[in-house]
């Protein structure tokens, strides 16, 4: 229920991002459009007064004449006399171009045929296209080759009533001589309102492209265009020229009321995360739990049938003796042995069980004190003797007086747990030595078989509860080992498993040392005679 949770919260969230995206990219587009049509008017106003400084010569000899008047030669356009402007300056050919007659007359243009027919070609089609004059200044564009090439009209008006131009004089140069122009509107102009933005736009706060119908760029700044960007095509130079203007997103919070809202992606991968973290703590839980119960039923089972085997033999051979059906008193002796051998190993059966489950439960029994390990493991081989007898087993203890602070129950589950593991490993006809010996701080609980052993890489593995060694078949609840693992902890010890000398295994049990007490001499008695 969580994880479903999270995922609406995470797709409410992205819905949100989503709206807030839509909402602030349309504000933006709205303002660029605003700067755009701007720009386009600065633009004009920019290039008018160069124009007319450029057509100054032309200008006042038609002031002297009269507009009427035949158009001038192209050479007087570059009038040496005329105060110096950057337009003329830049270009590379002067022409006067008669609209009545299709007559184009340069200057400077005799080693480039392929850019007077282009200028030639624009300048008739701007003739015929060309609705009522209303501004004499104007930029028209064209490309020769791969060029792009400005030109610079003075036109002349046919009447008042009339449409079309009578001529134009004219200056052609590379594009790029206007951009600068271009360029200066850029932080010069008020491309927003001023109650918006009260300061002046910088060059990375706008991406500016000013470009031909063609597609060839005139000007342009470093900063991309994005989807916000909107574009004004009228009012720069009556349609010549398209203004295409995007705003930084960092402008966002001025234009929009409130500023810009927060991006909700930071948490929205959160909720992703929390989301997929959840996902596979279900998952894993999941596992853990079909484990869970896959061991439970494994160790009801193997508890049943350790269980099982032991109460036939308790009941068959009890039944044998109620009814008197022994041949013999040793029969009968014998019979009584496996009775207790089956007895034993059901009691250790549920005291494994049962120190198991205090353990899992968390409640510690253990109650030390100072005891003759030695003495105390000879007594639990002694208590296995019938166990060992019935599965045809030589148990041997060997050791001298060593003690330690133990708990006597514990020490006897330990020693039992790990005879019993050695009998089922080791099979019927084995051999197990017992030895115990102090080593430094150390006593240590040694005890060998000559079953298969036990391989490396499952040493550790087997002291898990319900672990067993691949391919090895062995009766067992699964937890004889875990338990013992407990009981040395508990006890500061460790333990481990080697591999022994007779060519099986041997598992070493390490305990903390203990001194020995002090025996006090026996009191001296006085002794009187009559």
């Amino acid at each position: 229920m969580p994880l479903l949770v999270l995922l609406a919260v995470a797709g409410i969230t992205w819905r949100a991002e989503q709206r807030y995206a839509r909402v602030t990219q349309r504000v933006v587009h709205d303002y660029a459009s605003i700067a755009a049509w701007q720009y386009a008017r600065a633009a004009n106003s920019a290039l008018h007064d160069p124009i007319m400084a450029a057509f100054g010569p032309v200008s006042k000899s038609h002031q002297r004449t009269g507009p009427a008047s035949p158009l001038l030669p192209p050479s007087q356009l570059l009038d040496r006399d005329e105060p110096p402007s950057m337009l003329r300056s830049s270009a590379t050919m002067a022409f006067t171009y008669d609209a009545t007659t299709d007559r184009l007359e340069t200057v400077g243009t005799e080693g480039d045929e392929r850019a007077r027919a282009v200028i030639h070609a624009r300048l008739r089609d701007f003739a015929d296209t060309a609705g009522k004059i209303v501004e004499p200044h104007r930029v028209l564009f064209d490309s020769v080759g791969d060029e792009s090439i400005a030109l610079l009209l003075w036109t002349l008006a046919p009447g008042m009533s009339e449409r079309g131009i009578r001529g134009a004089y004219g200056f052609a140069m590379p594009a790029k001589a206007i951009a600068p122009f271009f360029e200066k509107v850029v932080t010069t102009a008020n491309l927003l309102p001023g109650t918006t933005i009260t300061r002046k736009l910088a060059a990375n706060d706008l991406a500016i492209r000013v470009t031909q119908r063609n597609g060839g760029v005139v000007f342009a700044t470093s900063a991309a265009l994005t989807k916000t960007a909107a574009f004004d095509s009228t009012a720069l130079q009556e349609g010549e020229l398209r203004v295409t203007v995007d705003l930084s997103p960092h402008l966002a919070n001025a234009l929009l009321v409130g500023g810009a809202p927060s991006s909700q992606l930071p948490l929205l991968l959160v909720l992703i995360v929390l989301a997929a973290a959840l996902a596979g703590i279900g998952l894993v839980h999941d596992r853990r739990t079909r484990e869970l119960a896959r061991v439970r039923s494994r160790f009801v089972a193997n508890v049943s049938h350790e269980l099982r085997t032991p109460l036939a033999q308790i009941s068959m051979f009890a039944e044998t003796l109620h009814l008197g059906r022994e041949r013999s008193a040793a029969e009968g002796r014998h019979f009584a042995a496996i009775i207790l051998a089956e007895a034993r190993r059901l009691t250790n059966l549920v005291e494994g069980v049962l120190r198991y489950s205090r353990h899992e439960r968390g409640q510690p029994t253990l109650q030390p004190e100072l005891v003759d390990v030695t003495q105390e493991i000879a007594e639990s081989v002694d208590a296995f003797a019938p166990i060992a007898r019935a599965a045809e087993v030589t148990v041997t203890a060997t050791g001298a007086e060593a003690w330690a602070n133990v708990e006597r129950a514990a020490l006897r589950q330990i020693v039992l747990n790990l005879l019993d593991n050695a009998v089922k490993h080791g099979g019927r006809g084995s051999t197990i030595d017992v030895r115990t010996r102090r080593e430094g701080t150390e006593l240590r609980l040694e005890i060998d078989d000559t079953g298969p052993g036990i391989p490396p890489p499952w040493r550790e593995r087997v002291f898990e509860p319900f672990t067993r060694v691949e391919g090895r078949n062995v009766a067992g609840a699964g937890i004889g080992l875990s338990v013992v693992r407990e009981l040395v902890l508990a006890h500061g010890g460790r333990v481990w498993i080697e591999d022994s000398p007779r060519g099986g295994a041997r598992v070493v049990v390490a305990l903390p040392a203990a001194p020995a007490p002090r025996r006090e001499p026996p009191a001296e008695r006085l002794v009187t005679t009559p």
